[in-house]
């Protein structure tokens, strides 16, 4: 099983539709037998972009996708998470990035990708990423 961490743009832009998402991340996202990771932060940017016009789905909306898709996790900020922060990146980024060092932990053998276009977290090489 693939564990895919979800950054807010790649699940904003898959929500919408939006061809701004790249195909690996659209293939990632519509994988079957894949496990699709949300940390909470991403749902906390969600909530303030549509709040700021950004989006056009709301939170309530969010929720009821992610409650019909037996594939999601959402992975709240933890004692865990904040022990593996890399404090090399902005702050958002590094929630993100250690739900994804959290679940390589977790997984041992399973492949854990973080699906981002971000570049901080990108050159970073933290953790395996695509787009």
């Amino acid at each position: 099983m693939t564990y895919y961490i979800i950054d807010t743009h790649s699940l904003v832009w898959f929500l919408e539709k939006s061809p701004k998402l790249g195909k690996k991340a659209r293939n990632a996202l519509l994988d079957s037998d894949s496990s699709l990771i949300i940390p909470t932060i991403v749902l906390a940017e969600i909530k303030f972009l549509f709040a700021k016009n950004r989006f056009s789905t709301t939170l309530s909306n969010v929720f009821n996708i992610i409650e019909k898709d037996p594939r999601c996790i959402i992975q709240p900020l933890d004692v865990n998470i904040v022990n593996l922060l890399p404090t090399t990146l902005e702050i958002h980024d590094a929630i993100i990035t250690a739900t994804a060092l959290l679940f390589n932990e977790k997984s041992g053998s399973e492949d854990v990708i973080l699906i981002t276009k971000d570049e901080e977290i990108t050159k970073s090489k933290i953790v395996k990423t695509i787009w």
